[in-house]
């Protein structure tokens, strides 16, 4: 997904009803490589840091994500992300003045991601090690392309290790099929 923060406009923070926000899909095939974690991964949803926390859940809710990344609008890079928890334990349950408190304030900071060439394992590694749910996949530039979490990288991790296992018995069968010849 190619960052296009330029076309945001000033007021989008007005209308939580805009489409704007969501990252233009990606023309190079490089990122849908076979081991590629762009793959695995889900569509990001981004907004600035003076987005409202009220109009951030609501495009949160309009877009069916539990992680929204904060991105600097002028450098285009990744600066923060709020989870559905970070909502709730942050300014929910703090009383915060959610229509005129910016998302900037509940925000993680300066979040761990991974490079597109990261493997799935690699990854999955990196998030379980550090308690991680969601984490941003970058390309070159360090634009976000992709979000992943833990729920598919488990989930992927298991049908890898199911389809290993699989070989590992079709190979042990042909093994045996050779000592009974």
């Amino acid at each position: 997904y190619i960052q296009l923060l330029t076309s945001m406009s000033n007021n989008v923070d007005n209308n939580p009803n805009t489409n704007n926000r969501s990252i233009s899909p990606l023309t190079n095939s490089s990122y849908l490589s076979k081991n590629s974690l762009f793959r695995i991964s889900d569509l990001p949803v981004h907004c600035t840091p003076d987005t409202s926390i009220l109009n951030a859940s609501l495009l949160m809710k309009r877009k069916g994500t539990h992680c929204l990344l904060i991105i600097d609008e002028l450098s285009g890079k990744l600066i923060g992300l709020t989870t559905t928890k970070d909502l709730a334990f942050k300014a929910i349950a703090k009383n915060l003045n959610t229509l005129n408190t910016s998302i900037s304030i509940i925000m993680t900071k300066n979040p761990y991601f991974v490079s597109h060439l990261t493997s799935p394992n690699d990854a999955l590694k990196l998030m379980v090690d550090n308690k991680i749910r969601h984490m941003p996949i970058v390309d070159e530039n360090e634009l976000v392309i992709g979000i992943l979490n833990i729920t598919t990288c488990f989930y992927n991790a298991m049908i890898r290790l199911e389809k290993l296992n699989e070989r590992a018995k079709n190979l042990q069968s042909t093994f045996n099929n050779l000592n009974n010849e």
